[in-house]
């Protein structure tokens, strides 16, 4: 009869292994009669080398609480636990497995992949375990360590738990930093706003905004008080300008009973002339009264260049009186400018200039050319004599003079007043230049633009009267 080992399933299971090592399970003891409790067998095939068969086994058994201690060792918390199986699912360890553990050994074999490691994610028991293992390369168990998720999602829900909060924090922080912040930035800015609101309803300028810093606030309050000064010097010279305006509205009115006693005694004196039979000198008083009359009566400060021109004409009536022959004038303007607008009395002081400073010195008979020609979208006016002229000093002392509000010397008045008032008129762009040389004459240059015809201008105030 066989013996009973013979028969055992282990037995046949270590003979046909390969390798020829086989790992029992936990199981009970069954190779002697007296009770031990469970074991964890080893069990190794004896080969014959000679006739190359395997001849039988030889068993070990080992203490299974030896095994458990030496797994009890591995701590995986609280909650964790170690379990060792078999590659069919067995439990190794624990010892004393419930059904549980036989459930969740078997899963776990059932659901690893393959290779010797890995981690798998289970529901077992309505719990959720994430499961960490590994295979023995000598007895191919499998150990597994098992681990409850909400265990493992503690630490890191703690974790969110305490980084929300402290978010919370910093963000009720920075809500707290940027309000005070504003605040800060607002408060000058509410200042200025109520010193613009009290300039703007109550026109006081003599308010100011307190400078405390020198950011960009502050920088806008210094840019609002600069402003507040310079309406205050605007405002003040306004009034300064319509006092003189008045003061000067004043004297005209005052000053308006001579030209007309003047003019008048002019007529007594033409008058006086004709019934004498002088009309030599009929003809200048004539001219004289049209001559003062264009100089200091009331008018537009710009007329046409015909206008001017009647003018000159009315003073070389009179300077004939006093020069004779002596001196003649010509002029050539460029028909289109009659009809354009330049400041009364532009021409005619030039032309006086040029008879008292320059012919009236020089002996013999003397000339003066008035031109005019539109150059691009400028009028162009030359007043050109064979006078003395002047040297190199001396002309840069005159148009030193003409920059000048009012020459210091009392010398050419008249041609510094046209250059102002041109100036004024039209732009600094424009006004006078003076050339001349020694025993060569002198030649002033007008350049203004070229401004709406006089019909323009009188089509336009028509039109305002309507």
């Amino acid at each position: 009869r066989r013996p009973p080992t013979l028969g055992a399933p282990w037995y046949a299971q270590a003979l046909a292994a390969d390798p020829r090592v086989v790992f029992l399970p936990t199981q009970a003891q069954e190779m002697i009669a007296v009770a031990t409790g469970n074991v964890v067998s080893l069990v190794a095939t004896l080969h014959d080398p000679v006739i190359g068969a395997r001849l039988g086994a030889v068993r070990v058994d080992l203490d299974a609480r030896a095994v458990a201690g030496v797994v009890q060792r591995v701590s995986l918390g609280t909650q964790g636990h170690l379990l060792v199986l078999s590659p069919q699912g067995a439990l190794v360890y624990p010892i004393d497995a419930d059904g549980a553990s036989v459930g969740l050994a078997q899963a776990i074999v059932a659901r690893r992949q393959l290779g010797a490691s890995g981690r798998l994610r289970l529901t077992h028991g309505g719990q959720g375990l994430l499961v960490t293992y590994d295979t023995s390369p000598a007895s191919g168990w499998i150990v597994a360590g098992v681990v409850p998720t909400a265990r493992l999602l503690s630490g890191a829900n703690y974790l969110r738990a305490f980084i929300l909060t402290v978010a919370a924090l910093c963000v009720l922080a920075g809500a707290l930093g940027a309000a005070l912040a504003v605040a800060g930035l607002t408060r000058p800015l509410r200042q200025l706003r109520r010193a613009m609101a009290q300039v703007e309803a109550k026109r006081d300028f003599a308010t100011r905004v307190d400078v405390r810093s020198e950011d960009e606030v502050g920088q806008l309050a210094h840019g609002f008080n600069a402003m507040i000064d310079e309406i205050q010097r605007l405002v003040d010279d306004v009034l300064r300008a319509q006092l003189h305006e008045r003061e000067a509205e004043l004297h005209a009115l005052q000053s308006q009973i001579k030209p007309h006693f003047l003019y008048n005694t002019l007529e007594s004196i033409n008058m006086l002339a004709l019934t004498h039979g002088d009309r030599e000198v009929s003809r200048m008083v004539t001219s004289l009264g049209r001559l003062l009359r264009h100089a200091i009566g009331a008018g537009e400060p710009l007329i046409s260049v015909r206008e001017e021109l009647e003018h000159v004409r009315h003073y070389m009536v009179v300077q004939h009186m006093r020069y004779g022959d002596r001196i003649t004038i010509t002029t050539e303007i460029d028909p289109s400018l009659f009809d354009r607008l330049i400041p009364r009395l532009a021409l005619q002081p030039i032309v006086e200039n040029a008879l008292t400073h320059g012919l009236e010195p020089r002996p013999g008979p003397g000339w003066v050319r008035v031109r005019g020609s539109a150059v691009d979208s400028d009028a162009v006016f030359t007043v050109e004599d064979n006078g003395m002229g002047m040297d190199a000093e001396t002309l840069v002392g005159l148009r030193a003079r003409l920059e000048e509000d009012l020459p210091r010397d009392g010398r050419s008045i008249g041609l510094a007043n046209v250059h102002r008032r041109i100036h004024l008129h039209c732009g600094m762009e424009y006004g006078l230049l003076v050339e001349s040389a020694p025993g060569e004459g002198t030649r002033v240059t007008m350049r203004v633009p070229r401004l709406a015809p006089a019909r323009d201008r009188e089509t336009a105030a028509l039109s305002g009267a309507d």
